[in-house]
């Protein structure tokens, strides 16, 4: 895919909402619905100050054929022009939000369009990432802090297997599997671009660089982690303690395994991002996970334990949250401070996207 004729730079913002002062323990979290063009915005990705959150303009958990979308303090903008429009979703972005990768559609393979990944920035525009000559798919999953370094997973017409790739300063690696299983999956990388996490059949997995992973669940369990902190050092996702088992969130330290547990009235949950630290987790709980109405978003931190989201808003920032009928968490920036999701609104049939400013992390019990 040829660059862009016209560059284009754009702004970076930091969000200061009301009542978020980092200054003070008290002030309380904050809610936000993100404005939209787009009749059903979903926001996917969040940078690690919370300046910039990256999405999709035309919400469909089925489809990858949407155009992508971003905000910068709560403003909506387009980093893509016109002649970027096969570039159609914002799945994750750099720390200070001036890479956004993600999944798109382009010929690939002889074939006139195939699914493809790509990486943005001001200065080149949208590329897609090489990937091998037998690649028909591919999806890229998550960037480092720098923006150097994106992860996820093709598909191979030659072997019909799905692969983890890294892709580091220009050139791609297909990532090794875990012993002979028959799939894996690169689900994101750390903000130093060492450690990336994922699965290998039903193996919760970690990747140093690109040298052979390490299992991080145990032979009776299948899980997968889908996020990790800045030096790899923490790692969430899911486990069941048995294959088709009921699902529960996790985190994997130097100490091992922890389950998270669920919420009162669920019964499961699924920990989808985690702070730089290690200090802050978000996900979602749920009873059926194809039935969207039974999802409720939760919070972990080591003193308050989990606990609902909507605990942490108030007045009329908790009236507005409950409002929504199905809400589902997407991401939280790496300074564990700005979590972004989506919502469904039964009586319309659309999506809306929303943030949540939280406190100090003191008044979270941190």
């Amino acid at each position: 895919m040829p660059r862009k004729s016209a560059k284009r730079s754009i702004l970076l913002v930091p969000i200061l909402l009301a009542g978020c002062g980092g200054s003070g323990n008290s002030s309380p979290a904050s809610f936000r619905s993100l404005t939209s063009k787009f009749p059903s915005p979903g926001a996917i990705a969040v940078s690690a100050d919370g300046s910039t959150i990256t999405g999709i303009g035309y919400y469909n958990p089925l489809s990858i054929n949407t155009t992508g979308t971003a905000w910068q303090a709560g403003v909506e903008f387009s980093p893509w022009t016109a002649s970027e429009t096969t570039f159609r979703s914002g799945i994750a972005v750099n720390a200070d939000g001036t890479v956004i990768v993600g999944t798109g559609l382009a010929p690939v393979s002889g074939l006139s369009t195939g699914i493809v990944a790509y990486r943005w920035d001001p200065v080149n525009g949208g590329v897609v990432i090489p990937m091998p000559e037998s690649t028909v798919s591919a999806w890229a999953n998550g960037v480092d802090g720098s923006g150097d370094i994106v992860v996820g997973t093709e598909y191979s017409a030659t072997d019909s297997k799905s692969k983890g790739f890294r892709y580091d300063h220009g050139a791609v690696t297909i990532l090794p599997t875990l012993g002979t299983e028959p799939y894996w999956f690169a689900n994101a990388v750390s903000a130093d671009g060492t450690t990336t996490v994922g699965l290998a059949g039903a193996h919760a997995v970690k990747w140093i660089g690109t040298d052979a992973p390490t299992s991080l669940s145990s032979d009776a369990q299948e899980a997968s982690a889908l996020d990790t902190s800045r030096e790899g050092s923490t790692t969430v996702g899911y486990a069941a303690t048995s294959v088709g088992g009921l699902r529960f969130a996790c985190r994997w330290t130097a100490t091992g395994y922890e389950s998270l547990g669920t919420l009162p009235g669920r019964t499961q949950s699924v920990a989808i991002a985690v702070s730089d630290d290690g200090n802050v987790i978000v996900g979602n709980a749920y009873n059926v996970d194809s039935d969207p109405t039974t999802k409720e978003p939760f919070i972990w931190t080591p003193n308050d334990g989990l606990r609902p989201l909507r605990e942490i808003l108030t007045g009329g920032r908790y009236a507005a949250y409950q409002k929504l009928t199905y809400i589902e968490v997407k991401d939280i920036s790496k300074d564990g401070r700005t979590i972004v999701g989506v919502a469904y609104d039964q009586p319309t049939d659309h999506y809306s996207s929303f943030s949540v400013r939280l406190p100090a992390s003191a008044t979270l019990g941190d």
